[in-house]
């Protein structure tokens, strides 16, 4: 029976955040900033350029975006397309996104995961700007565990992979008579 109680006060919780109240904006927007910033705690534990306060902004922007939305829908009485700022923040993000990306000098790709990482939290905003927090919270999750666990997995592989790759800068002028002596 207790359970049962727990169970419908937490529906009733989540119900009332997916209402378009002041409080339910103001929990919106908490939570985004909240699970931005968390992701991007790993990511800057990680020493990586996009950290806590870009995740976080980027949730909360994403998240305002759907909330914006909701109140253009509610005072025009559904006269305005409900998808269009959630497609305009999933386009506009691959443009912060490839800010983080870097070609090494030895022609490794860097800043991926970040990228993706960005990506995935601007749509976890968007989720949460729009009321789905079961969407969002579940996707929080499954983010952090990708990050956290998969980096591990990536990490094993990359050790018993059989191919090797040499990068080699040479001098132009007698480098390849260099590398010809000594093999």
């Amino acid at each position: 029976r207790g359970k049962r109680k727990g169970n419908s006060f937490m529906m009733e919780v989540l119900a009332y955040i997916q209402e378009f109240n002041a409080v339910s904006i103001f929990i919106r927007l908490l939570l985004a900033v909240f699970i931005g910033g968390l992701i991007g705690a790993e990511r800057e534990a990680r020493n990586q350029t996009a950290g806590i306060r870009i995740f976080a902004l980027v949730c909360l922007g994403a998240a305002l975006a759907m909330i914006t939305n909701e109140y253009l829908t509610l005072e025009s009485g559904n006269q305005v397309d409900s998808s269009r700022m959630a497609a305009q923040v999933i386009s506009g993000i691959g443009f912060l996104g490839v800010g983080t990306i870097i070609v090494t000098g030895n022609n490794k790709v860097k800043g991926l995961t970040t990228a993706a990482g960005l990506w995935v939290v601007a749509t976890i905003g968007i989720a949460i700007g729009s009321g789905f927090l079961y969407g969002a919270l579940l996707g929080f999750v499954f983010t952090f565990i990708s990050i956290k666990s998969l980096h591990y997995f990536s990490r094993w592989m990359e050790s018993h992979n059989r191919l090797m790759e040499f990068y080699i800068e040479i001098d132009q002028q007698d480098g390849i008579k260099k590398i010809q002596n000594y093999m």
